[in-house]
Order: structure tokens, then sequence, then C-alpha cells
């Protein structure tokens, strides 16, 4: 009986250590597994991470997205204007005008007449004091203008008679009109051009309307007067001239 109860007592001892024991021994296998366990959820969810995220589950319904639509494009407007067809800058030419030369011009630029220097004198004025009973007639002018241009012609050339560099070709002078008025001496106006040959020493200006004027007035005057006298017929009107004047216009 002793036996069986030392044999009882160390079989409780024995019960009481083994769920200790085997405590002891299943712990480090749970915890094994347990960390084990935790490296497969690990890598679980690092898989999904790398992985599709379509894989995750997630919390909000997916809403799916409309797909990018490209726009058509259209055809790019040109930006180059028609070209339009420019206007002439060149405008059209028009017919000059003709120019009327001045009534005085100087020597240093004279006029040419066929490639001759010429001289366009200033218009001058005679005066023809006379018995005027009646108007003079046009013939009568005629008369009294061709005795005038005799006068100039000799006045000039004797001018220069002197003077071989000076070398006229022509002198011209010409009625321009005339002014009758009873009571005041009868006017002529009259108009002198020079022309020179091309190897001629052409005058000044001036001079030439010195020596026209001296050829009118005292002593010359009377010169003048003398010669359209003598020269004029019956019973031309300016046969009574009495006075003769002088004066540019």
């Amino acid at each position: 009986m002793s036996a069986n109860r030392g044999f009882d007592k160390t079989s409780c001892r024995i019960m009481g250590v083994l769920p200790v024991l085997f405590l002891y021994l299943l712990t480090p296998v749970v915890s094994a597994a347990s960390k084990k366990k935790k490296r497969g959820k690990r890598g679980n969810s690092f898989s999904r991470k790398s992985g599709n995220m379509s894989d995750m589950p997630s919390s909000h319904p997916s809403q799916s997205r409309p797909p990018f639509s490209v726009m058509p494009t259209q055809e790019a407007a040109t930006t180059t204007a028609p070209s339009k067809q420019a206007p002439p800058t060149t405008a059209p030419s028009k017919q000059a005008s003709p120019t009327t030369a001045p009534t005085t011009t100087p020597s240093s630029a004279s006029p040419t007449t066929d490639n001759f220097p010429t001289v366009l004198l200033q218009e001058y004025e005679v005066l023809y004091t006379l018995e005027q009973t009646r108007f003079a007639l046009p013939s009568e002018y005629e008369e009294v203008t061709s005795v005038t241009v005799s006068y100039v012609n000799d006045t000039f050339f004797d001018a220069f008679d002197s003077a071989p560099l000076v070398k006229f070709r022509g002198i011209e002078t010409e009625q321009v009109g005339q002014d009758f008025s009873f009571g005041d001496p009868v006017v002529i106006f009259y108009q002198t051009t020079l022309t020179f040959t091309q190897d001629s020493m052409v005058p000044e200006e001036s001079e030439l309307n010195q020596i026209l004027a001296d050829s009118f007035l005292p002593p010359n005057d009377e010169v003048y007067r003398l010669l359209l006298v003598d020269s004029l017929v019956d019973p031309n009107l300016f046969l009574s001239t009495s006075v003769i004047g002088f004066q540019f216009s």
C-alpha cells in the first residue's frame, strides 16, 4: 500500500509537470508559426502593392473613367492671304504742259534758236505825238513798224561794228500792240529779239537794252523821227509826228 501511494504521488507530480513541459516545448513552435504567418502576410501585402492595383480591396466602389477622346483635327487654314496684283508704282505719264519762256532772259542763260544764242529784249513802247484828225489805220501802223524794224537793226549793227567778237545772225523786231486815245500820244508796243552766231560773244542783256533805249532818247529821238517822216507815204497819219517818246513796258 505504501508502494502504491508512493507511486501515486510520483505520478501526480509527473502529471503536474507534463503540462508545463508541454507548454514550454510548444511555445517556440507557436512563436515560429506566428512569425511565419506574419511574414506571409507582409509578403502578400508587398506583392499586392507592387502588383496590379486592382487586386487590392477598396472601400470605395471603383469609378470607371471615360476614355480619353482626341478631338478630330481640322485642316489648318492657310495663313498666306491670296496674293493680289500689286498696283503699278509708276504713275501714268501725263503730257507735260508747254511752258512759256519769260519775257526777259539774262544773257548768261540765253535761250537758243536752232542752237544759236538768242536774247529777248524787254518789251518797250514808242510814243508818237501827232495831229489826231482821225483814227490811225492798220496799214499805217504796219508802215510805221517797218520803218522801226529797219531803224533798230541799223542801231545794233552800228553799235557793235567795232566789236568783231560780237556777231549777229539776225535781229527781229515786231509790233505787239498799240493804243490810240484822242488827246494823248499814240503808243505802239514793240518786242526785239537778237540772235547771235555760235562763235559770237553775247553781250549782257542790260547793255543791249540800254543801246535800244538810247536809240529813241535824245538826241537820237530826232534821228528816228526824221527817218519816219521821210519814209512814210502820204496820207499816213504818222507823217504829222512832232515828238518821239520812249519807255520800257
